[in-house]
């Protein structure tokens, strides 16, 4: 850079120092070229030598004399015969692992993304942050530090030259990402450096090494009271994963995250760690675990052959006459070396696992740091350590706000990135088999935004008030008192009155509205079911947009007539915690003194979870998604609304793992199910079922799915509960078989438990014949039959677990499908999603619903109050009883139609009940289901239990069952209808 004047410093900007450090680097990186096959397997054949070596003089010169018992052995035939067969396990293990890491490849980006053209750029984007070498030769054209990416048109002067911005800097090729200090500021940026060019100094072409020169601004008279208060980092973000910073030239493919270019392979590798010459290839996604398994047997063997031949031969030096054999002296010298060498490769790779970071990664972390330290001295005095310090302070204030080292990867768990190094079974880690827990292309990156976090707790706890009101009022919307936009008189015009721009007026008390106002309401307007329902017209007909929510042990509905009820339906079991039907009564917790949670609609608080779709990150669904995770122990949650939903998400994803992971041909994978299933209505859904009321007229249906199969000319069906049927589909048809998919209860089929270790042995056969296990515990599972998941009953753990119903504690529709990554992660991105899935607003309620049902441990009172139950309904000696079963809160009552004197049914006992506060409903005809919600009181219950006894003994003693002839005739219209 030129003088500014005779006899003054010589000054240069920041971005044209860094620029030109850069260009020298990409010199030398230029010249770097593919390593031909001999040179990378060299060093594998020199430790192919050592380890040879190795053995020929532990076992020849060591443990052979000892065997013999020659006279210059070094110890007696025991401890040769054990110290040989150590020495051959370890070398056994090590060799084994070595063979794996040699000869399986790390995993190409080329054979998992299709060919791209090279990308547009952004250039709003910022810069990323500095990662060691990548794939991107660095050449004078590339933005400088800070400078924007779009091409400059200033013409260049006769002795600069003038960096125009036609490509964007690699974000692992480029120093730290700090924006160069405004000249208002920094006086160091002289007044060439204007707009978004640089101008510098044209360094002839021929010049291969440049002096290395101090830049310093201490003569500076300006620079005795700047401070450096304009110079900032940018912490890595988005950008880092944008196309125009992940597009290879070489390869000319858009790198999938983490995958790096290697020179000495020629190739991009997938997850790229390092390029190891001992194994003569990199080290990536693929072989990662090989080669830390290699390290800790390598290490053992070299720790083994250590400390045995010092030990032997000190012992064997304090005798008279006796020397150390010179080659035990070269394989100690040798061991030694490797120990230490292995021993620190153990330590560092564990520790990079630990942490979900790669070597080139965590190097790249380091030297971020180094460049900056260098261009504070570059840029302060020496004894300007004052305001080194308070950038330094600075900045790292900065870097700890987005996590560990600017840690993109960190996934808050250390078992879950040994789990996706190393494999699911820990019991497998020391053994070179199987393959690493990710396919190295998709990979989920942690949030680093602290604020984000900030903005979940802020609003969560404003859903908390700070006091309860003894009194909740609910508050509606008049639609018909907004003011419309009227013709004014003035040219007829449109003209909006003043207090449009108001909210709506509001009404403090609704419509009152009757029960019969009610039915003839939804019997007019409404689509009706085709099976008969009972028709309560509770509170929660009416009032459906505000709910409130409380930890309670108090089930109770009212309707408006103020007639008093126990419900022993809970929508199905969506209202485990008891929150949706009593919107407008208030309810305490006598299990703890927390102020119960106000969860309104029209609360300002929860306007704030606006929806955004997945299209971008909300600030809830990270938390929503650990915590469900953590809870159930999956790595990963895909966000639906309704059960069937799932059900359907479960289906596609066990389809494309067949595909992809086990390898069945497109379009023959199957999904199994058992008779009598019920997983929803859609139309994939009910493919499945066997139920002609909801199957019937519905066709054509989805093939490949469903409980028949074919057994030679005939068709068979698994049959629920009878293994051996599954136990013949799979042996027939396994080899195109994707997953099974049960209920662990059927629940709509009748409250039908499977025989005692069913789900264990259909968990056996779906691994021995690698098939997917899907558990629909939509409507069993999160606490409903004692367990927090039904299958934990057998000590199970599915591939799949369907979740829905109560996850939201029936406030919102939120469903879940949880699996681990090797399943997940078949999907790729744009391949699957829901507008309304992992919404903010469902997101919050859910982890609410969780947290009521963790903190009240709600699944051990519906064991206890269960059992409870069916005791005292099997103690009743009722001859309509035919059967009481179930699991804890999900039970049935097998009604014996035929013993009834007067021909009474399972429908009319539940009108019986139903006069007599007790809400209940048949399914399947003369089974009555009884799911009272988790947090019913025992007395309840017990009164629920006495009304259930009552009516059996007085329902073939009645002349008429109460409000029979009403309910049948709503029915008949409806149906008509």
């Amino acid at each position: 850079m030129a003088r500014d004047a005779p006899g003054r410093s010589r000054f240069r900007s920041l971005g044209a120092v860094v620029n030109e450090a850069r260009e020298r680097h990409a010199e030398k990186r230029a010249r770097r070229v593919k390593q031909p096959w001999i040179t990378l397997k060299f060093a594998v054949g020199i430790t192919i030598a050592i380890v040879g070596y190795s053995c020929y003089v532990y076992i020849g010169r060591l443990c052979v004399p000892m065997i013999r018992r020659d006279g210059g052995a070094l110890g007696g035939r025991g401890m040769g015969i054990a110290f040989l067969v150590v020495f051959v396990l370890l070398t056994f293990m090590m060799t084994w692992a070595y063979i794996k890491v040699v000869f399986t490849p790390p995993g190409f980006a080329k054979d998992q993304v299709e060919n791209a053209n090279t990308p547009n750029y952004n250039a709003s984007l910022p810069p990323p942050l500095s990662q060691p070498d990548d794939s991107h030769a660095t050449t004078s054209n590339e933005s400088t530090i800070g400078i924007p990416y779009e091409a400059t048109a200033k013409p260049s002067t006769d002795s600069t030259v003038v960096t125009t911005h036609a490509q964007p800097p690699s974000v692992h090729a480029r120093p730290p990402s700090a924006p160069p200090i405004p000249v208002s500021e920094n006086p160091a940026q002289g007044s060439k450096a204007e707009g978004n060019n640089v101008h510098r100094p044209a360094r002839p072409k021929q010049e291969k090494h440049k002096p290395k020169v101090k830049h310093t601004h201490e003569d500076d008279p300006r620079m005795a009271d700047w401070e450096p208060r304009g110079l900032t980092r940018n912490p890595p973000s988005l950008p880092v994963l944008d196309p125009q910073y992940r597009y290879c030239r070489r390869c000319n493919i858009l790198k999938p995250p983490r995958a790096h270019h290697c020179r000495s392979c020629g190739a991009c590798v997938l997850k790229f760690d390092h390029h190891c010459p001992w194994i003569g290839q990199c080290v990536g996604a693929h072989n990662q675990k090989f080669f830390f398994i290699f390290l800790i047997w390598g290490c053992l063997f070299c720790l083994w052959t250590l400390s045995t031949l010092i030990g032997l031969n000190a012992k064997n030096d304090s005798r008279p006459g006796k020397s150390v054999d010179p080659e035990h002296i070269v394989v100690i010298v040798l061991s030694g070396f490797f120990s230490f060498f292995t021993a620190a490769m153990v330590v560092t790779q564990a520790s990079l696992i630990s942490i979900n970071q790669t070597t080139v990664e965590h190097l790249g972390s380091r030297t971020m740091k180094e460049r900056e330290n260098d261009m504070l001295a570059d840029m302060l005095s020496p004894w300007k350590f004052l305001a080194k310090r308070r950038v330094r302070r600075h900045w790292d204030a900065e870097w700890g706000r987005i996590g560990l080292e600017g840690n993109l990867w960190w996934q808050g768990s250390i078992s879950k990135h040994w789990r996706e190094v190393m494999g699911e079974n820990p019991l497998t880690w020391l053994l070179p088999i199987g393959r690493s827990g990710t396919d190295g292309v998709n990979y989920c990156r942690s949030d680093l935004e602290i604020s984000s976090a900030r903005d979940l707790i802020n609003t969560i706890s404003s859903l908390i008030p700070a006091t309860a009101s003894p009194n909740f009022h609910h508050t509606a919307y008049n639609s018909t008192n907004m003011r419309a936009p009227t013709t004014s008189e003035n040219g007829g015009g449109l003209h909006t009155p003043t207090t449009s721009a108001s909210a709506p007026e509001k009404q403090q008390q609704p419509v009152h509205l009757s029960s019969a106002d009610v039915i003839a309401l939804e019997h007019q307007y409404g689509a009706h079911k085709l099976t008969a329902t009972l028709r309560t017209a509770t509170t929660r007909c009416q009032l459906s947009l505000t709910v409130r929510w409380a930890q309670t042990l108090e089930r109770r509905v009212w309707d408006p007539e103020g007639r008093e009820y126990i419900d022993m339906l809970s929508a199905y079991s969506a209202v485990n915690q008891a929150s949706s039907n009593l919107p407008s009564i208030p309810l305490r917790s006598s299990l703890s003194t927390a102020t119960p949670i106000l969860f309104t609609l029209d609360n300002p608080h929860a306007q704030k979870l606006t929806l955004s779709s997945r299209a971008f990150y909300n600030s809830v669904f990270g938390q929503f998604a650990q915590r469900v995770t953590e809870i159930f122990g999956y790595d990963m949650v895909l966000p639906m609304n309704t059960g069937a939903e799932a059900v359907e998400t479960g289906m596609k994803l066990a389809r494309k793992w067949a595909y992809e992971r086990k390898g069945v041909p497109d379009g023959q994978a199957i999904v199994f199910s058992a008779a009598g299933n019920f997983h929803g209505r859609t139309l994939g859904v009910i493919s499945m079922s066997t139920d002609p009321e909801s199957r019937g007229g519905f066709g054509p249906y989805l093939q490949g799915v469903g409980p028949t199969f074919r057994d030679g000319d005939a068709v068979r069906t698994i049959r629920y509960g009878v293994i051996e049927d599954l136990e013949r589909a799979l042996q027939l048809h396994g080899k195109n078989a994707a997953a099974f998919l049960i209920e662990p209860i059927q629940g709509e089929a009748g409250i039908v438990v499977p025989p005692e270790g069913y789900l264990s042995k259909a968990r056996e056969l779906c691994t021995k014949h690698n098939v997917l296990l899907i558990c629909d515990e939509i409507q069993t599972g999160l606490g409903r039959t004692g367990k927090l998941l039904c299958c934990q009953h057998d000590n199970i753990r599915p591939d799949i677990v369907l979740l829905g119903k109560a996850l939201s504690g029936g406030v919102y529709p939120v469903s879940a499908v949880l699996a681990d990554k090797d399943v997940m992660l078949c999907i790729k991105p744009g391949e699957h999603g829901s507008t309304y899935g992992g919404n903010p607003l469902g997101c919050a309620v859910a982890l609410t619903a969780l947290d009521v049902l963790l903190s009240e441990n709600l699944s051990a009172r519906a064991e206890v109050l269960g059992q409870k139950f069916r005791d005292a309904i099997r103690a009743f000696k009722s001859p309509l009883v035919k059967e009481v079963r179930g699991r804890g809160l999900l039970n049935a009552i097998v009604i014996d139609e035929s013993k009834s004197t007067k021909g009474r049914s399972a429908w009319q006992f539940c009108l019986l009940l139903k006069s007599r506060g007790v809400l209940a409903k048949p399914t399947h005809v003369n089974i009555i289901r009884f799911a009272p919600p988790l947090v019913i009181e025992e007395a309840d219950l017990m009164k629920a239990v006495e009304v259930i006894k009552q009516s059996l003994a007085d329902l073939d003693d009645l002349d008429d069952i109460p409000d029979e002839a009403e309910r049948e005739k709503g029915f008949k219209d409806e149906i008509s209808n």
